[in-house]
C-alpha cells in the first residue's frame, strides 16, 4: 500500500516523497524515471546499485542529488 511522505526535519529541512515523471530514452525506448524525495525543492535519489540504465538517467539529469545507500551506514 502507498503512503505518503510528508516530513519537517528541522526547522529549515523539509522533505516529501516525489512523484514527479522524469522522462529520458533507454535502448531506443521511452522511459520515465521518479527519483525519491524533494528535499529542500531539490530532488534527491537513493540509490542501491550502479547500473548503465542509472547511468543513463543521470547523464540526462545530473543536478539530482544522489545518496548510495552505503554512504547511509
Amino acid at each position: 500500500r502507498a503512503i505518503g511522505l510528508r516530513a519537517k526535519l528541522s526547522d529549515d529541512v523539509s522533505i516529501e516523497r516525489n512523484h514527479e515523471k522524469l522522462p529520458y530514452y533507454w535502448n531506443g525506448k521511452l522511459k520515465n524515471y521518479i527519483p525519491d524525495f524533494i528535499v529542500n525543492n531539490q530532488l534527491v535519489e537513493v540509490k542501491g546499485y550502479i547500473s548503465a540504465q542509472w547511468k543513463s538517467k543521470m547523464d540526462k539529469y545530473p543536478n539530482i542529488v544522489v545518496l548510495y545507500h552505503n554512504e547511509l551506514k
